[in-house]
């Protein structure tokens, strides 16, 4: 893990180098990443990057959580509004798709790349996954919804993983809002049923129309990033 932040300038230095760090992962790719293109790009001495970080996996780490964290700020804000179990996911769904959108180099740092980036980051991925799942299962338990294992929920996560990662490492951000219905269908479909997942590929369209118009989930997308996001990842 980092050490303590002990001055402003430690702190404008990490700063430093996680913005670095994504212009350089956006370009190469994590697995041709090397200290040496890191400091060049932030301008920077190794022994300024040992103080911030011990090695270049822990950056790593911290800037996939600093995605994590900016992304789960959105999404959990626009559950809680959005009023009702399947709305919620829905409303997720959708900030989901917009912040991608939105942050392209981001998404596929945190989807994509962080396959190649060691194990702590993908220890910390895997540990969302469960949250994830944890958080699908116990939404969808309530009242009208079926009795379902908790596995189906990992499997659900596991496959709107896999789809959204095969979009953004193609490139493809254009194809993420009509992934949105199908997704939802498949998280719908084991806890209430047929007729409750087919609403949602109903309701697909008009969904992705009101997307591209910037209407869906726009009050969440205004949401500011917290203050301890901020400082470690500016854009």
């Amino acid at each position: 893990m980092p050490p303590p932040i002990r001055d402003e300038t430690q702190r404008r230095q990490r700063r430093q180098l996680l913005e670095a760090l994504l212009v350089v992962v956006a370009e190469r790719g994590y697995g041709e990443t090397t200290l040496e293109l890191l400091l060049a790009e932030a301008g920077l001495e190794e022994a300024e990057f040992v103080r911030s970080y011990p090695d270049l996996e822990v950056c790593f780490a911290a800037l996939w959580e600093v995605c994590r964290d900016d992304l789960g700020a959105r999404t959990s804000a626009a559950f809680r509004r959005a009023g009702g179990r399947k709305a919620g996911l829905r409303a997720a769904a959708w900030e989901s798709c917009r912040w991608l959108q939105e942050n392209p180099d981001r998404g596929r740092l945190f989807l994509v790349e962080v396959s190649f980036a060691g194990e702590l980051a993908r220890a910390a991925r895997d540990q969302l996954l469960a949250r994830y799942a944890d958080l699908i299962h116990a939404t969808a338990r309530g009242r009208g919804a079926s009795r379902v294992a908790r596995e189906h929920a990992e499997a659900i996560v596991g496959a709107i993983w896999q789809r959204l990662s095969t979009a953004v490492r193609a490139g493809d951000l254009d194809a993420l809002p009509a992934l949105v219905p199908e997704l939802m269908y498949t998280a719908v479909l084991p806890y209430f049923g047929a007729a409750a997942a087919r609403e949602e590929l109903r309701r697909g369209p008009a969904d992705i129309a009101r997307h591209k118009r910037g209407e869906a989930g726009t009050t969440f997308a205004q949401i500011a990033v917290s203050s301890e996001v901020r400082y470690r990842l500016t854009r």
